[in-house]
């Protein structure tokens, strides 16, 4: 392990972790995300929400109008006010599959997705 100063570790490093909290804390998260699952219903309401997922779309769309999964989840977390696990799901995919505004479509290279009517 290496050393540092106590002068370096204060100064860097003010507050303490407890791991003790830090597993509790884990243990919540996870049942949060199994029991708060928020429904498509509630979710096509939360405007900020849908607003997020259409402009990350929109960053990263094709001309016909379709983008890549992956490339939306990049660009949806990094919005600061997002997180997956507040609407109790694990993935992006499963949250776009769940607000049922948009259209998912699977090929070769991956998962796509296009707002739907387009």
């Amino acid at each position: 392990m290496p050393y540092f100063p106590l002068s370096f570790t204060l100064m860097h490093y003010p507050k303490f972790f407890y791991l003790e909290v830090a597993k509790e804390t884990a243990e919540e998260i996870a049942k949060a995300e199994v029991g708060d699952r928020k429904e498509g219903k509630l979710l096509k309401q939360d405007t900020k929400l849908i607003q997020i997922l259409r402009g990350a779309i929109a960053n990263v769309q094709e001309t016909d109008g379709w983008a890549a999964m992956s490339q939306v989840g990049m660009q949806v977390r990094k919005q600061p006010e997002f997180s997956l696990s507040h609407y109790g799901y694990k993935s992006i995919s499963l949250l776009f599959k769940a607000i049922d505004l948009f259209e998912i479509r699977q090929q070769k290279q991956g998962l796509y997705v296009r707002q739907k009517g387009r």
